[in-house]
């Protein structure tokens, strides 16, 4: 239990940073074509601020153990 709050939380942390350091960010990896590709100029600044979301709201699935719900529902059908 306090593990999966720990690793939640580093995820919250580390997707907060992403959102709130994007330019460093983008300077740390560079331009990303797949992003400049799918959303035209500045796109690698937004893939990683979306990437820096996902990673919050997957943080918070993960410390309220709710992660488990969401993919049983997304492909519960599949298995």
């Amino acid at each position: 239990m306090v593990g999966r709050i720990i690793i939640g939380l580093l995820m919250v942390v580390a997707g907060f940073l992403i959102v709130w350091k994007t330019d460093r960010v983008y300077r740390a990896v560079g331009s990303l074509p797949f992003g400049e590709k799918i959303f035209g100029s500045g796109g690698t600044r937004f893939l990683l601020k979306l990437i820096g979301l996902l990673l919050i709201f997957v943080g918070f699935l993960v410390m309220t153990k709710l992660h488990e719900k969401v993919l049983e529902a997304i492909f519960g059908r599949l298995f």
